[in-house]
């Protein structure tokens, strides 16, 4: 193979070596970042796939644009047949290298991603490779986001509004000739049959940024991947994983009951999985059962007793029975290890403001701040806390 060059550093008509990898698509209106997307495979894929399942949108238009960019380029018309798995499957079928990267029409492949998966498909360590799907997003309440530091993101307009990220593994880069394929009605993953045939999974840190969460049309696809995840729990009953994302959807489309009934049959029938626990001590936590979080955030952390994440729920847990010694001792445990723990610190500060120690909770309140500027809460709580100490004065 020739000399591997970077991406970001070459003109967009410089061809770059081809790499002997197929790049797939499933497509239905992506017309946002779908170009942005296509621009940063295009350039080294050997081969592009895409299958559109009815796009109204310019998606096709933009499509067409790329079909001279690759030396085999293939554009089909399919049914779609709410199954993510048998689209996925289908399309692989068709390529015509060993290697086949899947990449959304709302993601785009990092600068640095050619670089590092030349050296994969050279070195052939793993059958099967989980990308980072770094999330985005302009919800400050979803569990766990972070605050977007640098916003020069590749295909995003900067903007004036507080940009969060999450990240998650997916399986999209993997040996085709192996007997790999998609399982799950919806989340779709390798991991099955790389486990039944006894294939090396791997992690790699190439990231996909991926928009998805700030197109218009999110509200509608949030319902839609409720729907599919209910279909899928009904159809694989033993799936822990199929339960987890029906809970995590149910919670994001704010069902809290049904999540936390799904919940406490959840952890009788999966106890020993802790993700299971994880799952259901979010669901009680949203349902306002704050004893039943409190007790399964306690046997979720016996079998993982550093999780940062737990035990700052269990802050919450706490506060909510009025337990506030417990939750400022946790509190300062957890700000040793994690300075800038949102919740802890929030929790802190509301404490404070209840026992009118002014000073300490607009500290607390001022570093939460920090990690979630745009909080309409904290936003709210600090202007109350200043008009307390400025009537002191």
């Amino acid at each position: 193979m020739a000399p591997i060059k970077d991406p970001s550093t070459e003109n967009q008509s410089t061809s770059l070596p081809r790499l002997p990898l197929t790049c797939g698509y499933l497509v239905r209106n992506e017309g946002e970042f779908l170009e942005a997307s296509l621009e940063s495979v295009c350039l080294f894929a050997d081969e592009l796939i895409v299958f559109d399942s009815g796009s109204t949108d310019d998606s096709l238009k933009i499509l067409e644009k790329f079909r001279n960019r690759v030396p085999k380029f293939q554009l089909r018309s399919i049914e779609w047949k709410n199954n993510f798995s048998e689209a996925r499957n289908e399309l692989s079928k068709l390529a015509t290298n060993r290697w086949i990267l899947f990449v959304d029409g709302d993601e785009i492949l990092e600068s640095s991603g050619y670089q590092k998966m030349a050296k994969l498909i050279q070195d052939e360590e793993a059958d099967c490779y989980s990308l980072v799907q770094k999330n985005y997003t302009q919800d400050a309440s979803i569990e766990g986001v972070k605050l977007v530091e640098d916003k020069n993101l590749p295909g995003l307009k900067n903007s004036s509004q507080p940009l969060y990220f999450f990240n998650n593994w997916m399986e999209r880069l993997y040996r085709r000739d192996k007997g790999l394929a998609y399982e799950g009605r919806i989340h779709e993953s390798l991991l099955p049959t790389c486990r039944r045939l006894n294939l090396k999974h791997s992690t790699v840190n190439i990231i996909l940024h991926h928009y998805g969460r700030l197109k218009l049309s999110q509200a509608e696809k949030i319902k839609y991947y409720l729907n599919l995840t209910e279909q899928k729990v009904k159809e694989e009953p033993e799936n822990v994983v199929a339960v987890i994302e029906l809970i995590t959807n149910l919670i994001e489309v704010g069902q809290f009951e049904r999540a936390f009934a799904f919940a406490e049959d959840g952890v009788k029938k999966f106890s020993g999985i802790p993700e299971m626990w994880r799952s259901g001590f979010q669901a009680a936590l949203r349902a306002d059962q704050f004893q039943t979080a409190e007790n399964w955030i306690q046997i979720y952390l016996k079998m993982k007793p550093q999780d940062i994440f737990a035990l700052s729920q269990l802050t919450t847990a706490l506060l909510y029975q009025k337990k506030f010694s417990d939750v400022l001792k946790l509190a300062d445990d957890l700000l040793k290890v994690d300075p800038k723990n949102f919740v802890a610190h929030v929790n802190c500060g509301v404490i404070f403001y209840e026992n009118q120690n002014w000073k300490k909770s607009l500290e607390h309140l001022n570093a939460a701040l920090e990690t979630k500027p745009s909080d309409t809460f904290l936003i709210e709580a600090r202007k109350k806390v200043q008009e307390k100490i400025n009537a002191l004065q």
